[in-house]
């Protein structure tokens, strides 16, 4: 049985875990929150720290999924991080019944049917941003997120792609802790 996890522990587990996206994971929460996904996608889970965010999220819908694809190479972070030390963080935190934890290549492995949030933060090269997006978009998802979208130029050129060939989705982008790009689809669909 999944341990019920408190906000302490919450908090306790996440100031010992690793993640670039410290900053982003509580507005990630929010969205999550506000947006009661039932199926989200995170490529690009290192550390775990905005998946542990989107998780407790979804544990305080009462409802909702997390697939989180990593393939533990640590590209671009300063080591590795093994998934199953992000597995036994969730298991602490009580949130480990909410998230699947794919160890792979995000471009290489299937995402899960029907995605209605994305967080994209895998690979930063242009060529994997753009096919981990176009993944996502291909379940017309009412939000997609990409970390990183104003210090990597694959990233940053690829949302200025998307922008231009997808005026049905409003943009919001923070340029704080290395840039957060979010689009919410204007007219979400039912689902």
């Amino acid at each position: 049985m999944e341990p019920l996890g408190t906000e302490e522990e919450f908090h306790k587990t996440l100031d010992k875990m690793h993640g670039a996206t410290g900053r982003h994971g509580p507005f990630a929460y929010a969205l999550v929150r506000w947006l009661e996904p039932n199926i989200c996608l995170e490529t690009g889970t290192w550390g775990g720290v905005t998946t542990a965010y989107i998780a407790q999220a979804l544990k305080d819908n009462n409802k909702g999924h997390l697939t989180t694809i990593d393939d533990e190479s640590g590209v671009g972070m300063d080591r590795p991080m093994p998934l199953s030390e992000v597995r036994a963080n969730l298991e602490t935190m009580g949130l480990a019944g909410r998230v699947t934890i794919i160890k792979g290549d995000s471009t290489q492995v299937g995402y899960p049917k029907n995605i209605d949030f994305a967080f994209i933060d895998g690979g930063h090269s242009y060529e994997v941003c753009s096919a981990d997006s176009k993944k996502a978009l291909a379940e017309k998802p009412r939000c997609i997120c990409w970390h990183d979208s104003h210090n990597e130029m694959g990233v940053i050129r690829y949302i200025a792609e998307f922008k231009a060939e997808n005026p049905e989705y409003q943009m919001l982008e923070v340029d704080y802790d290395f840039g957060l790009a979010v689009a919410i689809l204007k007219f979400p669909v039912r689902r």
